[in-house]
């Protein structure tokens, strides 16, 4: 299960209660939360997925999309917004290219690009004679 630092809490048991006073989420990852107390306690991490969160396939207020994901460069950026030569439909968003009409962004199996090399006799030869090339040809792409 993925976790949103919108949806995190740091909470800790108070004799009746949880609490999360003086105690806050600081970084969220997919997987892990950091939190930082006030005073020496033990604590959790609580989620509530009722509260909307970038990336959980639901369009909240301040979303102009949400596909589900916090990947940008796919139609929905990171911060949920529309990228530029996109258009996006639907929650969780569907998001197809205006540049390439008609086509989604992702293909069925979920891969944003195909690229070849040829011209090596093998992995190992691409790897000993061609490979730093590659990656400065990339990188000033």
């Amino acid at each position: 299960m993925m976790i949103f630092k919108q949806q995190a809490r740091c909470v800790f048991w108070s004799a009746t209660a949880y609490s999360w006073e003086g105690c806050n989420v600081t970084e969220v990852s997919l997987n892990e939360a950091t939190c930082v107390c006030s005073h020496l306690t033990m604590f959790a991490i609580s989620q509530d997925s009722n509260i909307e969160a970038c990336g959980d396939g639901r369009i909240g207020v301040d979303e102009q999309c949400d596909d589900g994901d916090i990947y940008s460069s796919d139609g929905c950026s990171s911060s949920c917004t529309v990228e530029a030569t996109f258009t996006c439909e639907g929650a969780p968003s569907l998001c197809t290219s205006s540049s390439a009409s008609g086509q989604s962004a992702l293909s069925s199996d979920g891969i944003r690009s195909k690229l070849g090399i040829s011209g090596y006799n093998s992995k190992e030869d691409f790897i000993n004679n061609g490979m730093e090339a590659f990656v400065i040809t990339i990188a000033e792409a």
